[in-house]
């Protein structure tokens, strides 16, 4: 039986490719789902001044009241700072 890539969960008739670079992974609905959101986080102009911050401040290193990413990075572009 075919397995995702990512989850190694049993594929079912639903199936993705996703390239990442040399590398083709097979995948299925919920991770080819969660990849595309990702994709566009990264994509996201504020994202880069986000982990800049991050690194500047050891923001990772104190809780954020907003949970772990992506709400932090959420939070963040609110305004919220920790």
């Amino acid at each position: 039986m075919l397995k995702c890539d990512m989850c190694h969960k049993p594929l079912k008739s639903s199936r993705h490719q996703i390239v990442r670079g040399p590398v083709t992974l097979t995948v299925g609905p919920d991770c080819f789902k969660k990849e595309k959101e990702a994709a566009a986080r990264l994509a996201d102009p504020t994202y880069q001044e986000f982990m800049g911050w991050m690194r500047a401040n050891k923001g990772g290193s104190r809780p954020c009241p907003a949970g772990d990413f992506p709400h932090n990075f959420n939070y963040w572009r609110e305004g919220g700072r920790w």
